[in-house]
């Protein structure tokens, strides 16, 4: 979690990498991303606070991508559409996402989904609730947390947890 170290070693290998190959440097600045998606979910689980217009734009960009010889990173694909979920980016989601990536990649289907459920709800009021009721129920589903309760016989439910994790939606 020492995001700052991680971002300036990550600097340091964009530095070096940037004169050698635009493939390695494509793939520094991807995992450059990653980072930053995960330093600003760290900070906005404290504050709440909206991320910078630039962060948006280069997760959409990441989205986007179309590198000969890079493929896009599952992993990173996931954060992204997590990310713009979070952040309510349900316009983009639904009607901007590259048709491609939304045929090969059942995670950014899903997240497609989710964000024209939530755009399509009736009514201000009832919408809010609606969508606030299926969010909860994703993230619940979703997350990964080791605070499962157990029911009688043993087995970790689904359904029940101890602590709750909505808000923010890990991959």
């Amino acid at each position: 979690q020492d995001f700052v170290h991680a971002k300036q070693l990550f600097a340091a290998c964009l530095e070096l990498v940037t004169e050698f190959s635009p493939k390695l440097r494509q793939v520094m600045l991807n995992e450059m991303l990653l980072l930053d998606i995960y330093t600003h979910e760290a900070a906005a689980g404290v504050s709440g606070e909206r991320p910078p217009s630039d962060l948006i734009s280069r997760v959409r960009g990441y989205l986007e991508m179309r590198v000969p010889d890079i493929p896009l990173r599952q992993v990173i694909a996931e954060e992204c559409v997590a990310f713009l979920l979070n952040w309510r980016e349900n316009e983009y989601l639904t009607m901007q996402v590259p048709l491609p990536l939304v045929q090969t990649n059942p995670y950014v289907k899903l997240g497609q989904l989710l964000a024209a459920t939530c755009k399509e709800l009736p009514g201000p009021k009832e919408s809010r609730r609606t969508a606030k009721d299926l969010w909860e129920v994703v993230v619940q589903i979703c997350s990964v947390s080791n605070q499962h309760k157990r029911g009688n016989d043993g087995r970790v439910s689904l359904i029940k947890h101890r602590e709750s994790t909505l808000g923010i939606m890990y991959r």
